[in-house]
């Protein structure tokens, strides 16, 4: 500053000023050189923030990028995890349909079958039924199954008498209710039942009767078991019963043919 000054005394500027008019010369001179100053670290902290935000932006763009470039092989990952399951509860699907189609194809009126087969055959039966509808979370099963009973290996019992009591419970459930299911089979002595609760769904059944696979199922149980098997229904607190019960007795065609 003081060099600046003395170039203003050399070159005359002040000559012929009073002190005064000179000093306020110097003020003003002060100012305007503060004033550029100023305006200059002004502009250049402008280029700077003007740099910085082009900086941010570029940044966040490749942030961007990067995160878009990750999101692809994870989304492409959980599509192919969503396929697998389909195509595992299709193969199941697959499995089960083929072990009820088996039973299916072999069953004669005339013919008798052991608990084990016709309680195997409920299992695969549900276990169809249920991928079909996504629904296995939503099963509550209890076998209480006396094996040691003469019963259990022994033809005993009329074939698919459980399917309609089965498919009654699937088509008019509510299969989207956590609680859709409640199955009870018991052999106990002589004495078979099997009893089925689901959720009933409104959307489903306007009417707890049942249709053309009930009829035909009691037509059965009086032509083929006669007195020995009750049927019964109930429907309470929006949970539709149905529950068989059969006492028991030996195909004695069938042994005489062994």
């Amino acid at each position: 500053m003081t060099k600046f000054l003395n170039t203003f005394w050399d070159i005359g500027i002040f000559d012929g000023l009073q002190w005064s008019h000179g000093v306020i010369v110097i003020l003003l001179v002060v100012v305007l050189t503060q004033w550029c100053a100023y305006s200059d670290l002004k502009s250049k902290y402008k280029n700077l923030t003007r740099k910085n935000l082009l900086q941010r932006k570029e940044i966040k763009t490749l942030k961007i990028e990067s995160l878009r470039h990750k999101l692809q092989p994870h989304t492409i990952n959980n599509a192919l995890h969503l396929i697998n399951i389909r195509l595992n509860n299709l193969q199941k699907s697959v499995d089960a349909f083929a072990d009820v189609t088996e039973y299916v194809v072999y069953a004669r009126d005339d013919k008798r079958v052991s608990i084990k087969e016709e309680v195997d055959f409920v299992k695969d039966y549900i276990r169809f039924l249920s991928s079909l509808q996504n629904c296995q979370e939503c099963l509550k099963m209890d076998f209480q199954i006396d094996e040691k009973s003469a019963f259990y290996l022994e033809p005993c019992l009329p074939p698919l008498l459980l399917a309609p009591l089965i498919e009654n419970a699937f088509e008019h459930g509510d299969t989207k209710n956590p609680e859709f299911l409640n199955i009870v089979v018991r052999l106990q002595g002589d004495t078979f039942i099997f009893r089925i609760q689901n959720i009933i769904s409104s959307k489903k059944m306007s009417s707890s009767k049942g249709g053309l696979g009930l009829q035909i199922l009691k037509d059965r149980l009086e032509y083929l078991v006669g007195n020995r098997a009750s049927l019964e229904f109930s429907n309470k607190d929006n949970i539709y019963t149905a529950e068989l019960k059969i006492k028991l007795e030996f195909d004695r065609k069938q042994e005489k043919q062994k």
